[in-house]
């Protein structure tokens, strides 16, 4: 770890001291995935007032090559979800989040909240995965902890969501009280930190 690597004191910080670059993408999303209830406080509400404003996390469950998701519902065909070849088809996946819809009852509000979102995954070398998200540190994007274990329950899933790291809003942005706020975000517009 270098000196500039030692200091920094919140995940997602810049990995040198003269700001992020283009790449850094693949260096901070591998302090991800967050389990649900490590999520340090200064990260879990992502607002737009003083210094800073933490970067994106959506809470929810990857969904990759290597992942396998049965999925057995009510009036649901049931069928296993997964990819050996490493084939970018996703419809499976948007068809199960579907199904959960369905089986639950979910209203419009809910659905908008439990969705598919690209996230950048450590185990894809910094890569694009999808996650089936259930909320964002964003206030009041995320659904219930009721409706949380009844989505886990209902597609089987074993293990808790965590938080991954959006693949867009990836870093740390300068809040309407810091000096250096407009300088940042010409950056930003200037393609600076876009991953493509």
């Amino acid at each position: 770890m270098s000196k500039s690597e030692s200091k920094r004191s919140r995940l997602f910080e810049a990995p040198r001291s003269n700001g992020y670059q283009r790449d850094d993408f693949r260096i901070v999303c591998k302090e991800t995935p967050i389990p649900k209830d490590e999520l340090p406080d200064y990260l879990a509400k992502r607002v737009n007032k003083g210094q800073w404003m933490p970067p994106l996390l959506w809470l929810g469950w990857r969904m990759g090559a290597n992942d396998a998701i049965v999925l057995d519902l009510p009036n649901v065909q049931t069928r296993t979800i997964l990819y050996t070849d490493g084939s970018p088809d996703y419809d499976p996946y948007y068809d199960f989040r579907d199904d959960l819809v369905t089986a639950l009852q979910l209203s419009e509000a809910e659905q908008e909240l439990f969705e598919l979102h690209g996230i950048l995954d450590v185990d894809q070398d910094g890569e694009t995965s999808l996650i089936l998200a259930v909320g964002n540190n964003n206030p009041g994007d995320m659904l219930s902890s009721e409706l949380i274990q009844r989505i886990k329950e209902a597609g089987k899933i074993k293990e808790e969501p965590k938080w991954w790291l959006d693949e867009i809003a990836w870093y740390w942005v300068p809040g309407p009280k810091n000096p250096r706020r407009a300088d940042f975000l010409k950056e930003i517009e200037a393609g600076k930190l876009w991953r493509w």
